[in-house]
């Protein structure tokens, strides 16, 4: 992606996260930079040079708060897409979106209502740690879970049995049964939604709370706060060493504009 273009990409999206800090520190919610956010802010103290989204978790029950809270609170320039608040919506996290933009991801095209710039906002289930009986079969849910999701949009070709489920179980009612099934006692956070893994997202709650702040693009917000552990568990011991070029990768969007009535940006030179 153009420099021009990403660095205004990212100044959008640092605007979206002050406002869900904003939220969460009104009303004593947990937030968490995570991901290749939370490596940003260590080895760059804000964006990874090349990346194009922001990723923050929430403990399940604070993330639950949030999702209520915003449907009155949330600032009118932007628009929190979950599965309660957007039908078309089938993830297993949330999004908040910048009204007015377009930032069009692969897998996305389905969605009517809002493709605009976006923070990922994962939950975190509170669970044991991966291996016993219990925790292998909530990840076989999920994984069937994302299994529906990709037939449903057209990511790969929908097989019998999913389109029956598909027909007699709204994907709504899975989530639903998530939320109440899956937040459990337990010593460990559990990020299903995750593209790295449930191994490897499977972390020490001790190693999240209390919270410490960092800098990231010259403010600061809440990381957790065995940081460079979960760095650690998630990209290994040389997580501070930049990546060859051929790594670095990006969401690729189909679609990116800053104002839907406006043009497309122009992302290669």
């Amino acid at each position: 992606m153009r420099d021009i273009v990403l660095a205004k990409l990212h100044a959008y999206e640092q605007e979206m996260l002050d406002e869900i800090a904003r939220i969460c520190d009104k009303h004593a919610l947990r937030y968490y930079l995570i991901a290749g956010t939370l490596l940003g802010a260590v080895r760059h103290q804000g964006f990874i040079p090349w990346d194009d989204d922001l990723d923050i978790a929430m403990p399940r029950e604070d993330y639950l708060k949030f999702i209520e809270i915003c449907k009155t609170e949330l600032h009118a320039n932007y628009y929190l897409q979950c599965y309660q608040t957007d039908n078309d919506w089938n993830r297993i996290f949330a999004k908040i979106r910048m009204n007015n933009t377009v930032f069009l991801e692969p897998g996305y095209e389905h969605l009517s209502r809002n493709t605009g710039i976006f923070i990922d906002i994962f939950p975190l289930d509170v669970g044991k740690k991966h291996g016993r009986l219990y925790e292998k079969i909530k990840n076989k849910y999920v994984k069937v879970i994302k299994a529906h999701i990709r037939m449903a949009t057209g990511e790969i070709p929908m097989n019998r049995i999913h389109t029956l489920m598909a027909k007699v179980i709204p994907l709504r009612l899975f989530f639903s049964a998530r939320e109440k099934w899956f937040h459990k006692k337990g010593d460990f956070y559990i990020n299903y939604g995750s593209n790295y893994g449930t191994i490897k997202q499977t972390m020490p709650i001790r190693w999240y709370d209390p919270a410490i702040k960092l800098e990231f693009e010259g403010k600061e917000y809440s990381v957790p706060h065995e940081y460079k552990a979960i760095l650690q568990s998630i990209f290994g011991k040389n997580y501070m060493e930049l990546p060859p070029v051929n790594k670095r990768v990006t969401h690729d969007p189909i679609r990116l504009s800053f104002d839907t009535d406006g043009p497309d940006e122009v992302l290669e030179d």
